[in-house]
């Protein structure tokens, strides 16, 4: 036998099952957060058909109206990888999250999204195609639910910047209440990037597009995003992770009332706080602030 490896080699390899194993162990993230809404029903995530209904024709928001409230956010992902041989596995996640709000609760949301499906991983290059199931539900009641799926590829360009490039598909069922306006698909494909400027501090950036279909053309709309951010650690005491965000939504038809299509321009703000430093048992104390400014064409 030769010269016996290095105490550093050594930690290396000793370390490596326990690597593996962690790997393929179910990984579970919840949060549970206090919220403050200004404006529950101008929110992205409320669907309703017919919000006013003027002289016969639909229309989605209610102008002039706003209601705040406070409640509870709420969220759970689980992931599971189950290898196969060499770089393939078997990949299961599940996001799930919602609202709960002390008075306004037919604004309440809830929405699940499970993937199932295949992944291949290498040192710099990851390919996933994840067949999906979702539900979704406002108030008490639910709005659709969805099959489809996600493909995703993911590339390591340097030691410091990584790209990701993805595309989703829902073929969706709404429930009868909503299926005369708004049955129809949802398409997806987003670019992602991220780069480390320096050790602890990373940038960020994503551009997005989406095309909501809908049986009534004043509801079926495509938009654009964009996404620019930076992700600062403080020697593992403290996170900081601030963004701007713009986004572009435009209906396909015109609203009969006035006349003209809804084009919407909104500009985001975000703000996340983490205290990793101060963890107890799991629980980590994060503070989030988020800032919406809609534009739009129609009151």
């Amino acid at each position: 036998s030769g010269p016996p490896l290095p105490p550093g080699v050594l930690r290396h390899v000793d370390g490596y099952p326990t690597a593996l194993a962690q790997r393929e162990r179910p990984q579970l993230s919840l949060t549970l957060a206090a919220v403050r809404e200004d404006n529950v029903n101008g929110m992205s995530t409320f669907v309703d058909a017919c919000a006013l209904v003027f002289y016969g024709t639909c229309l989605q928001n209610t102008p002039g109206e706003k209601k705040a409230d406070t409640g509870i956010y709420f969220e759970a992902v689980l992931s599971k990888l189950w290898p196969l041989a060499g770089n393939h596995g078997v990949l299961l996640r599940s996001i799930n999250y919602g609202n709960q709000y002390r008075h306004e609760k037919d604004y309440e949301n809830r929405v699940s999204t499970n993937y199932l499906g295949y992944q291949f991983s290498s040192a710099k290059d990851q390919l996933q195609f994840l067949p999906l199931y979702e539900f979704n539900a406002e108030g008490s009641r639910k709005i659709y639910h969805a099959f489809g799926a996600r493909l995703g590829y993911m590339h390591q360009l340097t030691q410091r910047t990584q790209l990701e490039a993805s595309y989703e598909y829902k073929q969706r069922r709404f429930s009868p209440l909503f299926a005369a306006n708004l049955q129809g698909d949802f398409k997806s494909a987003s670019l992602f990037g991220s780069h480390f400027i320096a050790p602890g501090l990373q940038g960020y950036a994503s551009l997005s597009w989406r095309e909501s279909a809908a049986q009534q053309e004043i509801f079926f709309h495509r938009e654009r995003a964009a996404r620019v951010g930076v992700f600062k650690n403080f020697s593992g005491q403290v996170t900081v992770n601030a963004a701007y965000g713009w986004r572009e939504r435009q209906a396909k038809a015109a609203n009969a009332v006035f006349g003209k299509r809804q084009r919407d321009h909104e500009a985001s703000l975000y703000l996340n706080v983490a205290l990793p430093g101060h963890a107890w048992q799991g629980l980590t104390p994060t503070m989030t602030y988020a800032y919406r400014n809609n534009r739009s064409s129609i009151p």
